[in-house]
């Protein structure tokens, strides 16, 4: 039990630091909404759980071991934002979001933007273990566990940097050039994420 409030207290310490998830978060949010933010933050909790599965199993020592698998893999994450950001500068001006579509865009863009990223591989193949008992028999269920604690806080958190950014999506949508502002603020903010990614 005192691992796992040591686990809860350190899981939202980590999803409070402002990084690459939370600033791609907020670019939703200010963006397209609190809806398609929110499905973002989904999207990205998604992928913590295919990384706990690929960190429970093994598989996630891949990454750790092959340096050219890991800088292969960080390339592929920062050319999907850099995607990203030329499409969002291609945009029409003229603003026209469909909430449901661009919703189910967020959960997609979410997911992929933690797959593609060997730095939280690599987080959990080294955060998670640490709260798991050595002796124990059920090594997998419990890093299985830990991993949908760790989304189920981390989601908290990003939802509510989701409703706080929305606000000022609805301030932007007031000024006429509102279409031009957001695209290129979310290609503005897409190249920046990539740049972390690269260099962090």
């Amino acid at each position: 039990m005192i691992n796992l409030w040591a686990f809860i207290l350190a899981t939202f310490t980590i999803a409070v630091i402002p990084g690459p998830d939370i600033l791609f978060v907020i670019t939703q949010a200010i963006s397209y909404g609190r809806k398609p933010a929110i499905m973002t933050a989904t999207g990205l909790v998604t992928g913590c759980l295919f990384h706990t599965a690929l960190a429970a199993f093994g598989v996630s020592v891949i990454f750790q071991k092959s340096q050219t698998a890991f800088v292969l893999l960080n390339i592929a994450g920062a050319l999907y934002l850099f995607y990203l950001a030329f499409c969002a500068l291609r945009a029409d001006d003229r603003l026209s979001i469909n909430t449901e579509k661009t919703a189910v865009s967020g959960y997609k863009k979410g997911i992929l933007m933690n797959l593609l990223n060997p730095k939280v591989i690599i987080f959990f193949l080294a955060f998670l273990p640490q709260f798991v008992s050595s002796d124990t028999k059920h090594f997998a269920l419990d890093m299985i566990c830990l991993g949908l604690i760790f989304a189920l806080i981390s989601w908290i958190v990003f939802v509510g940097f989701s409703v706080f950014a929305a606000r000022f999506n609805q301030i932007i949508l007031r000024n006429e050039n509102s279409g031009k502002i957001i695209k290129i603020f979310a290609a503005v903010s897409y190249t920046v994420i990539a740049c972390l990614l690269l260099v962090g």
